[in-house]
C-alpha cells in the first residue's frame, strides 16, 4: 500500500504540473496570426526601449512591403464611471488601443462586428460578453445602445466579443478614440514616448530576413532629426549610435513565456519556473519509480526459489514474463487510480500556489496520460521481469541467490540513485529557504508599516494635484492619520515615467518621481546628504530636485553632486539632496537612478500622481479607515470609491511568486523524503532479513551487539555519502539558474549542502540502526535451525 501511495504521489505531481505546463504554453495559440504578429520593444540600451512616439506610425506607413498593419496601445483603466440606460454604473478593465486591434486578436464575435467598431472608432465601445451581460442583461444584443462616460463622452456599443482562449492581452472593454486622435495629431511629437506597439508582417515575410530593414524603418527619421540638430552627417551619427539602434521582435506565439518581453510576457522568470517545475515533477516520479522497481526487485529476490522451482518443472520465459507484467499492471492501475484522486484533491491548493484557476480536465491530457501510464507500466514491469527470467534455476535452488553479487548490484545502484534525488530536493529546498529569508531581511530603504496606499482615481486626472492640495490639511486632521503625501510610485511595480537628463556632459536615464513634501516622513525615508523639499522655500516647487544614491554613483563627481545643475527636457534643475535608495520595484531588478521632483514643477506630472499614501496610527486601524472612506466620498471623489491597499502588502506582491516557489519546493522535498525513506526502510528490512543466519552465527562466535550493528549499518552510510556527492553538481547548477533572476541574492556556500547531508543521513541512519538493533535481538537457535 505504501508503495502504491508513493508511486501515486509521483504520478499526481507530474499530472498537475502537466496541466500547468499545458496552460502556460496555450497562450495565443488559438490566434490565426500568432506567427505574423510581433510585439516590438527596444532593449535596455536602445533609444526607444518599450515605448514609442506617435510619429513612428508615419514611418511604418512607408514600408508597405514589410508591414501589413500596426497597432498602438495607449493606456488602460481599471474602472470608469458611466451612465448605462439611465443608471450609474462602472466599466471595468477598459483598454485604449487603435481601432484595428481585432485584426491582430480576432476575438469571437457575439454581437455586432469588429469592422463596425473600426469604422466608427470615434464613438465606439467594444465589450467582453460577461461585462455586456452585467450591464444590459443576459442574451440581450446591446449593439447600438449608448454609454455615457463621466467626462461627458457618449459611446455606442459596436461590438461584443468573447476571448476564445488564453490570451496575452485581456480586457473587458475597448475604446480607440483617444489613441487614434493622438496618432493623427502627434506626427511631429517625437518626445511623447507613450505607446506600446504591435506589428503584423506581410504574409510570407520572414523576420530574420528583414530585421535590418525594420530597424531602419523605425530609426531612420529620428536619426535624421538628430543629425540635423547636431550638425553631423547622417551616416556618421548612425555609426556612432549603432549600439542604441536595436529591437526585440517578440513573436506572438511565444511572447507569453518570452523572458525578453516586458509588455505581453508573463515575466522574466515565467518560462524558467515552468521548466523547473516540470523537471522537478519528473524527478519526483523517477524517484517513486525507482523506489517501486527496487521493491519489485526485493520481492523477486524473496521469490527466487519459487522462480527456480517453476523454471525447473517447465515454466517458460514468456509465462514468467506475463505473470510479472500482470502484477506490474495491477500496481500501475491502482497507483493511477489513487493519483487521479490526489490530483482532484490537490488542484485547488496548487492553483493558490501558481495563482491560476486550472481544472483537472483529464481528457485534455488524454494522450500524455496514456503515454505516462504505458511508460510507468513498462518501467515497472519490464526491468524486474527481465531480471527474474534471467535467474539460473540450478544456482537459485543450490545457494543463496539473494546474497550473490548479481542479485545485489542493481538493487544497490538504484538505492544510490534514490539518495541522489532525495538529496537534490532537500538541498534545493534549503537554498530556496535561505534566499527567501535573505529577501525578507533585505533593507528596503523605506518602511511601509501602517502606510495605506490609496489609488487616486478621479474624474479629471489633470486635476489630481490641485485636488490633493485643497484637501491635504484637512486629511491630516483626521483622527488616526499621522502624515500624508501624494506621489507617482507604484509599490512593487515601478515608477511610471523616465527621462534622459544631463549634468555637464554626463547623461543618465532616470526615473521621474513627483512627490509631496512629507514623502520621507510617511515612508521613513533617509536623507543621505543635503536636504529634502521644504515648504519654506518657494523655489523647491519650481526648479529643485532630489536624487537617490544610485543616481549620485552614476555621475560620481569628486566634489559632490549637491548644487549641480541638471538639464532635463530643456530645463535646468538644481540638485538639493540625496536620499537612500528604495527598492520600490522589488528584488528582481536593480535600483535605477531616480530623480524626485515636486509635482507642480512640471505641468504633466499631475497625470502621474496616481497614489496618495497615508501613515496611520496602528491602534484602531479599522476606525481610521472608515473615517478616511467617509472623507474621501465627501471631499475628494464622490463617484469613485476609495480603493486602497497597505503598502507592505502591495510591495509583498512583487516577491509573492518567490514565496510560492519556496512552498512548492518544500512540498516536493517532503514527498521525496517520504518516498526515499520508505524505500530505504523496505530495502534495509529485506537486506537485514537476508542476513539473519549470518547474524546468528556471528552471535554464536562471540560478536557483541555494537559490532553487529556497525557491520549492518556501515554499507548504507557509504551509499548515502555516494548519493550526496553525486547530487552536489545538479543542485549547484539549478540554484545558480534560479538565483540568476535575483539582483539581491545569497552567495552559494557549502553549509546548505552539509545541512542536507547531515539531515538526510541522520534520518537514514536512525532507520538503519533501528532495524539493525532489532536484528541483533533474534533467537539464535531459531535461525540456525531454520536453514
Amino acid at each position: 500500500m505504501l508503495n502504491i501511495l508513493g508511486l501515486a504521489l509521483g504520478i499526481a505531481a507530474l499530472i498537475i504540473v502537466l496541466f500547468y505546463w499545458k496552460n502556460e504554453h496555450s497562450f495565443d495559440q488559438w490566434n490565426p496570426y500568432k506567427n505574423r504578429v510581433y510585439e516590438v520593444e527596444g532593449t535596455a540600451e536602445s533609444y526607444f526601449r518599450s515605448w514609442f512616439p506617435a510619429p513612428i506610425a508615419g514611418q511604418m506607413d512607408q514600408a508597405p512591403s514589410l508591414i501589413d498593419s500596426y497597432n498602438f496601445g495607449y493606456t488602460s483603466s481599471n474602472m470608469m464611471s458611466a451612465v448605462v440606460e439611465g443608471k450609474a454604473d462602472f466599466l471595468y478593465e477598459i483598454h485604449e488601443r487603435q481601432a484595428n486591434f481585432f485584426e491582430f486578436f480576432p476575438f469571437t464575435t457575439v454581437f455586432g462586428s469588429p469592422e463596425d467598431y473600426k469604422q466608427n472608432y470615434k464613438d465606439a465601445l467594444a465589450l467582453e460578453k460577461k461585462q455586456a451581460e452585467r450591464l444590459f442583461g443576459v442574451g440581450i444584443d446591446p449593439t447600438g445602445k449608448l454609454v455615457q462616460l463621466d467626462n461627458g463622452k457618449v459611446l455606442t456599443v459596436r461590438f461584443v466579443f468573447e476571448i476564445p482562449g488564453n490570451s496575452s492581452i485581456v480586457f473587458k472593454g475597448l475604446t480607440s478614440y483617444v489613441t487614434e486622435y493622438q496618432i493623427a495629431n502627434g506626427q511631429d511629437n517625437w518626445g511623447d514616448h507613450n505607446y506600446t506597439l504591435l506589428i503584423k508582417l506581410k504574409e510570407g515575410v520572414v523576420l530574420e530576413e528583414v530585421k535590418g530593414q525594420l530597424d531602419e524603418v523605425f530609426y531612420k527619421e529620428i536619426l535624421r532629426l538628430y543629425a540635423k540638430e547636431e550638425g553631423v552627417p547622417f551616416e556618421e551619427l548612425k555609426e556612432k549610435m549603432q549600439a542604441y539602434l536595436a529591437f526585440n521582435y517578440n513573436v506572438l506565439s511565444e511572447v507569453y513565456l518570452n523572458p525578453k518581453s516586458t509588455g505581453l510576457g508573463a515575466g522574466p522568470t515565467a518560462n524558467k519556473i515552468v521548466n523547473i517545475m516540470l523537471v522537478s515533477a519528473i524527478l519526483l516520479l523517477v524517484l517513486a519509480l525507482i523506489n517501486a522497481i527496487n521493491l519489485a526487485l526485493v520481492q523477486s529476490f524473496k521469490r527466487a526459489k519459487e522462480i527456480g522451482v517453476r523454471k525447473s518443472i517447465g515454466s517458460t520465459r514468456n509465462q514468467l514474463m506475463r505473470q510479472m507484467m500482470f502484477e506490474a499492471g495491477i500496481t500501475t492501475v491502482l497507483s493511477f487510480a489513487v493519483a487521479l484522486v490526489l490530483v482532484e484533491l490537490g488542484m485547488p491548493y496548487f492553483n493558490r500556489l501558481v495563482n491560476r484557476t486550472l481544472e483537472a480536465d483529464f481528457l485534455s491530457l488524454g494522450t500524455l496520460i496514456g503515454v505516462l501510464v504505458l511508460g510507468v507500466y513498462l518501467l515497472l514491469g519490464v526491468l524486474p521481469s527481465l531480471f527474474v527470467v534471467s535467474f539460473d534455476a540450478i544456482k537459485v535452488l543450490k545457494g543463496n541467490f539473494v546474497r550473490s553479487k548479481s542479485g545485489m548490484r542493481l538493487r544497490n545502484s538504484l538505492l544510490v540513485f534514490q539518495f541522489v534525488i532525495a538529496f537534490f530536493f532537500l538541498s534545493t529546498a534549503i537554498f530556496v529557504q535561505k534566499q527567501v529569508n535573505h529577501i525578507l531581511q533585505e533593507d528596503l530603504g523605506f518602511n511601509g508599516d501602517q502606510v495605506v496606499n490609496i489609488r487616486f482615481k478621479v474624474k479629471d486626472e489633470n486635476q489630481r494635484n490641485s485636488i490633493y492640495q485643497r484637501v491635504e490639511a484637512d486629511l491630516q486632521k483626521i483622527e488616526g492619520v499621522k502624515a500624508t503625501v501624494n506621489h507617482s510610485m507604484l509599490m512593487g511595480m515601478g515608477y511610471g515615467s523616465s527621462s534622459n537628463n544631463m549634468i555637464g556632459e554626463v547623461s543618465a536615464q532616470s526615473k521621474n518621481v513627483p512627490v509631496g513634501y512629507d514623502f520621507l516622513k510617511v515612508f521613513n525615508g533617509q536623507l543621505v546628504e543635503g536636504r529634502f523639499f521644504d515648504r519654506a522655500f518657494a523655489s523647491d516647487s519650481i526648479n529643485k530636485i532630489v536624487v537617490n544614491e544610485t543616481y549620485k554613483r552614476h555621475f560620481n563627481f569628486s566634489d559632490g553632486i549637491i548644487g549641480k545643475k541638471m538639464r532635463w527636457n530643456g530645463r535646468d534643475f538644481e540638485v538639493i539632496g540625496v536620499v537612500k535608495d528604495m527598492k520600490i520595484e522589488g528584488f528582481a531588478q536593480a535600483i535605477p537612478p531616480v530623480t524626485y521632483f515636486m509635482p507642480s514643477s512640471v505641468e504633466w506630472f499631475t497625470v502621474l500622481m496616481e497614489t496618495i499614501s497615508i501613515k496611520i496610527d496602528p491602534s484602531n486601524v479599522q476606525q481610521t479607515l472608515n473615517r478616511l472612506e467617509s472623507f474621501w466620498s465627501k471631499r475628494v471623489e464622490s463617484t469613485y470609491p476609495m480603493q486602497y491597499e497597505f503598502a507592505n502588502a502591495e510591495f509583498a506582491e512583487s516577491y509573492q511568486k518567490t514565496l510560492y516557489q519556496r512552498t512548492l519546493f518544500l512540498c516536493l522535498m517532503g514527498v521525496s523524503m517520504f518516498i526515499a525513506l520508505f524505500g530505504l526502510m523496505a530495502i534495509v528490512s529485506f537486506s537485514i532479513e537476508s542476513r539473519l543466519k549470518e547474524i546468528a552465527i556471528r552471535k554464536v562466535l562471540g560478536a557483541n551487539r555494537r559490532e553487529l550493528i556497525v557491520n549492518l549499518s556501515i554499507r548504507f552510510l557509504v551509499y548515502c555519502m555516494l548519493g550526496f556527492v553525486l547530487s552536489i553538481y545538479p543542485v549547484y547548477y539549478l540554484i545558480q539558474l534560479w538565483l540568476a533572476d535575483f539582483v539581491y541574492r545569497i552567495e552559494l556556500s557549502i553549509w546548505p549542502f552539509l545541512l542536507a547531508f547531515v539531515g538526510l543521513t541522520l534520518f537514514s541512519m536512525i532507520l538503519v540502526l533501528w532495524k539493525s538493533t532489532q536484528a541483533t535481538r533474534i533467537n539464535t537457535l531459531k535461525y540456525i535451525n531454520y536453514e
